[in-house]
C-alpha cells in the first residue's frame, strides 16, 4: 500500500532492474518507484524534471517565470515558456468549471494567512482588501508571443493547487518515453500509479484518516491512474477552538466551511484531480454532486466532518474503508 512517511532512502536492484527512492524537492516530499531497464537513468530524469518545477514554477524564487509574472502584475506582461502557457489556459478553464472556487490567483489571500506562522485569523478588513485581488478572470495571456500578464498591480498566481499534479504528469511522460510498465510517482500526496504491482495487482493506495495522525481510513485499488487528497489537516492552525485550514475559499478569502474535512479525486492525470480535489472539499458534499459529474472521468472519496464517507459509483469495487464508517454512494 502507498502511504508516505518521510525518510531519505535509496535502494536499486540491479537484477530485477527497480528503483526506490525518497527524497525532498519542490518543498514536500516525493517518493518513486519504477521497475524496467534505465531505472537510474529514468530516476535521474525525473529529479532533473521536478528541480525544474521547484526553481521556475515557484511565486517564491526570483528567477521563476511565476515570479516575474507576479512581479510585473499591472505593468507589463512576461515571456514564459508554453508548458506554463498551457498550464494558466488549463486554470482558467477549470475555474471557469468549478465556478470560481479553484483559482490561481489566490495568492494575496495565501499571503494574508500565511500558514507556516500564523497563530490567529487575520481581521475582516484585511481579508476583504486581499480578496479584491483575486480574480482568475485578470490573467490576461497572449498566445502569439507566449506572454502573460495581471491586469491589477498586486496580484499574485500561485500555483500551489495544481502544480504537483502537473508535475506528477510531466513525469510520468520520462515514465512512458522508457515505456516501464510498473512503479509509481508520489509528490506530496499527488500520487499517479502505472500498470500494476509486483503481484500483478492493482496498486493499493491508502486514504490518511482526517482525525486519526498516522491512521488510514480507507483505501483504493488503482492502474493506471492519478490520485490526489486535500484536507484541512494538512497545513492549519487553531484558535479559540476553531481550525483554520489552508484550503482558502477564493469567493469569500476564508477557509473552505462546507463541512468536509477530507476528499479525494482519482483522475486520468494529476493536474485535473489536483485541482478538483480542492474544488470539492470547497463545494460541499450537495454541491460536490454537480461538480463532479461536469467531469465524467474521474471519481471521488469524501469524508465530512462527522467521519461520513460518499463514493463516487465507480469506486463501489475497489475502495475498501478501514473503520465501521457509514458508506453514501453518489
Amino acid at each position: 500500500m502507498l502511504y508516505l512517511g518521510y525518510q531519505k532512502c535509496f535502494w536499486w536492484d540491479m537484477k530485477n532492474k527497480e528503483v526506490f527512492a525518497t527524497f525532498y524537492l519542490m518543498d514536500t516530499v516525493v517518493s518513486v518507484r519504477l521497475s524496467g531497464k534505465n531505472v537510474r537513468r529514468a530516476l535521474k530524469q525525473i529529479k532533473k524534471k521536478l528541480l525544474w518545477f521547484s526553481r521556475y514554477y515557484s511565486r517564491y524564487d526570483d528567477k521563476g517565470q511565476v515570479y516575474k509574472i507576479n512581479a510585473a502584475a499591472g505593468r507589463s506582461f512576461v515571456r514564459v515558456d508554453r508548458k506554463l502557457l498551457a498550464l494558466l489556459n488549463k486554470a482558467v478553464g477549470l475555474s471557469n468549471m468549478t465556478g470560481g472556487l479553484f483559482d490561481v490567483t489566490v495568492g494575496p489571500l495565501m499571503d494574508l494567512w500565511d500558514f507556516k506562522f500564523a497563530i490567529s485569523p487575520p481581521s475582516e478588513e484585511a481579508i476583504r482588501k486581499a480578496k479584491s485581488f483575486v480574480g482568475y478572470r485578470d490573467i490576461i495571456i497572449d498566445e502569439k508571443n507566449s506572454a502573460v500578464m495581471l491586469k491589477h498591480p498586486g496580484q499574485k498566481i500561485d500555483l500551489g493547487g495544481i502544480a504537483k499534479g502537473l508535475a506528477t504528469d510531466e513525469c510520468n511522460k520520462i515514465i512512458e518515453k522508457f515505456k516501464f510498465a510498473q512503479g509509481y510517482i508520489n509528490i506530496g500526496g499527488n500520487v499517479s500509479v502505472i500498470g500494476s504491482n509486483p503481484n500483478g495487482e492493482p496498486w493499493k493506495v491508502g486514504i490518511r484518516h482526517p482525525r486519526r495522525t498516522d491512521h488510514l481510513i480507507g483505501m483504493v485499488k488503482l492502474e493506471n491512474k492519478a490520485i490526489v487528497t486535500s484536507g484541512d489537516y494538512e497545513r492549519f492552525f487553531d484558535c479559540q477552538g476553531v481550525r483554520y485550514h489552508h484550503l482558502l475559499n477564493p469567493l469569500t478569502g476564508y477557509p473552505g466551511k462546507a463541512g468536509l474535512t477530507s476528499v479525494t479525486v482519482i483522475a486520468e492525470n494529476g493536474c485535473l484531480a489536483d485541482a478538483l480535489s480542492t474544488a470539492v472539499f470547497l463545494s460541499g458534499i450537495e454541491k460536490s454532486r454537480d461538480l463532479l459529474k461536469r467531469f465524467p472521468e474521474t471519481e471521488a472519496v469524501i469524508i465530512d466532518e462527522t467521519e461520513n464517507i460518499y463514493i463516487t459509483k465507480g469506486l463501489i469495487d475497489c475502495f475498501e474503508v478501514f473503520d465501521q464508517t457509514k458508506i453514501t454512494i453518489i
